[in-house]
C-alpha cells in the first residue's frame, strides 16, 4: 500500500543503496515532490555515480532534485545549513519522510529537531543492505560529541552512565570510556546473527575492549522490532535516572539512532551523543534488501 508523501530527504554516498533506497522510497511514498539530497562538501569523487543517477531518475519522473552540502565535520555549520533549509521549505512540509540508510545520526537529529517546529508526524525509513563487507567497515572514530540543544541536565553530585547501542567498531565503544571516563557502560547488544552479528557486534568483543575502566552491564535490543528498539531504552533508562547522569549514543543498526531519539523527547535529561568515524570502507554495503518504517510522531 502506498503512502502519500511530498517531500524526501536522504543522504548522498558511494553505496549501492543511496540510489536503490531513493527508488523505492518514491514508489512507495506517493506523489513524491520534492527529493532533498544531502551531500558532505569534503565527500569522495566516488559518490558522482550515485548522484548522477539520483538526478536522472528524479527528472525522468518529474520530481524536483536539489543537492543540499551539509559538513558532517562541523556541527555548527550543519545545524545553520538544515535550520534554514527546514525553514525556507516549511509551507511544503505536509508529509516529510526521512530516508535515514545513508544519513548520519547527527545529521538524522538535527533534521528531525527543526522538521518538529513545523510537522506532527515524520516517516522514517531505513533500507538494509543485502550484505556488508566482511572487511572492516569504518575506522579511526573522532572524539564523541553531544548534539546540540540535546545534551540533556547534568546534576553535580551524580556519576555518569553511558548508555550505547554498540555496532561493528569496538574502538568507538572504547572512545567513549576514554573520553567520558563513565562510572557505568550500559551496552545494548543487537539480537540475531544477521550480517554476522554474532561474531562482529559480539558483547565479548565489546567488554574486551574495556574491560576494567569501568563497571558494565549489557542488555539485548532488535533494531528491526516495530518500534526499533524503544520499549527496551525506555526500561533501561528509567533503571539508570535516580543514580546517574545519562549520555546514550548509537553505533548499531541504523533504526536504533530513531528510537533513542524518540526517547529523548521522554527524556530530556538524557544528552544525545555521537562518535564520527575518521574513515569508512569504499566496499561498505551491497544492494538493498529489508525495509523497514517507523511513524515518528511529535
Amino acid at each position: 500500500m502506498k503512502t502519500i508523501s511530498n517531500i524526501l530527504f536522504a543522504g548522498l554516498s558511494w553505496e549501492e543503496r543511496s540510489f536503490l533506497g531513493i527508488k523505492e522510497d518514491c514508489k512507495h511514498f506517493n506523489q513524491t515532490k520534492k527529493v532533498f539530497l544531502f551531500v558532505n562538501i569534503s565527500g569522495s569523487h566516488d559518490e558522482n555515480q550515485n548522484k548522477a543517477k539520483i538526478q536522472e531518475y528524479c527528472k525522468k519522473k518529474h520530481i524536483h532534485f536539489e543537492l543540499v552540502e551539509l559538513n558532517y565535520e562541523d556541527p555548527f555549520f550543519t545545524w545553520k545549513r538544515l535550520e534554514s533549509l527546514v525553514d525556507g521549505n516549511h509551507k511544503s512540509l505536509k508529509k516529510p519522510v526521512v530516508d535515514i540508510s545513508t544519513i548520519p545520526r547527527e545529521v538524522i537529529w538535527t533534521l528531525i529537531f527543526f522538521l518538529r517546529k513545523y510537522c506532527t508526524r515524520v516517516d522514517c525509513i531505513y533500507h538494509s543492505p543485502k550484505k556488508y563487507t566482511k572487511k572492516w567497515l569504518s575506522k579511526e572514530p573522532k572524539s564523541p560529541r553531544l548534539l546540540l540543544k540535546h545534551s540533556g541536565i547534568s546534576e553535580f553530585n551524580k556519576p555518569t552512565a553511558v548508555l550505547l547501542i554498540t555496532g561493528f567498531d569496538e574502538i568507538r565503544t572504547r572512545k567513549l570510556v576514554d573520553y567520558y571516563e563513565p562510572k557505568l557502560m550500559v551496552l545494548g547488544i543487537q539480537q540475531g546473527n544477521q550480517f554476522e552479528n554474532k561474531v562482529r557486534n559480539s558483547k565479548e568483543k565489546h567488554l574486551s575492549a574495556i574491560k576494567g575502566q569501568t563497571d558494565l552491564k549489557t542488555f539485548t535490543i532488535d533494531a528491526f522490532s516495530k518500534d526499533f528498539g524503544l520499549s527496551i531504552i525506555n526500561s533501561e533508562i528509567k533503571k539508570l535516572k535516580e543514580k546517574y547522569n545519562i549520555i546514550a549514543c548509537s553505533q548499531g543498526p541504523k533504526p536504533t539512532s530513531i528510537a533513542l531519539y524518540k526517547s529523548q523527547l521522554s527524556h530530556s535529561y538524557v544528552a544525545l551523543c555521537y562518535v564520527p568515524s575518521g574513515d569508512f570502507s569504499r566496499e561498505y554495503s551491497f544492494g538493498i534488501d529489508r525495509s523497514y518504517k517507523y511513524e515518528l510522531d511529535f
